[in-house]
């Protein structure tokens, strides 16, 4: 099999990543502290990456049709964070131009 050839460069390239609550079975939050006493759940952490490379009629950033791939799981931001970081050099991270990064205030972030 031949090796896979290098992403062509993009001029913006977006990361962007969150976290939600999602319901699990008592057991999965045993011992967890919730933000208000026992934890109900488990975070779920999400992972977008997708580029840009053109605008539409009134100037607004367009996300290139079919640019998109995620990555998510239920584990801490240490071992999230390298999950999310593969994804974005496996698509092309070192070849952009410029890297846009979004992200709330969560403290994880």
């Amino acid at each position: 099999m031949a090796p896979a050839s290098a992403p062509e460069p993009v001029a913006k390239f977006y990361i962007t990543y969150d976290g939600t609550g999602v319901p699990v079975v008592r057991r999965e939050t045993e011992g967890r502290k919730g933000k208000q006493g026992p934890a109900k759940t488990r975070e779920a952490k999400l992972g977008c990456i997708f580029t840009q490379t053109g605008v539409d009629a009134e100037g607004r950033p367009q996300r290139d049709a079919e640019s998109t791939s995620y990555v998510g799981a239920i584990e801490t931001s240490e071992e999230f964070g390298p999950r999310l970081y593969a994804e974005a050099e496996r698509r092309g991270l070192a070849q952009a131009e410029e890297v846009i990064v979004l992200g709330d205030d969560a403290p994880w972030v």
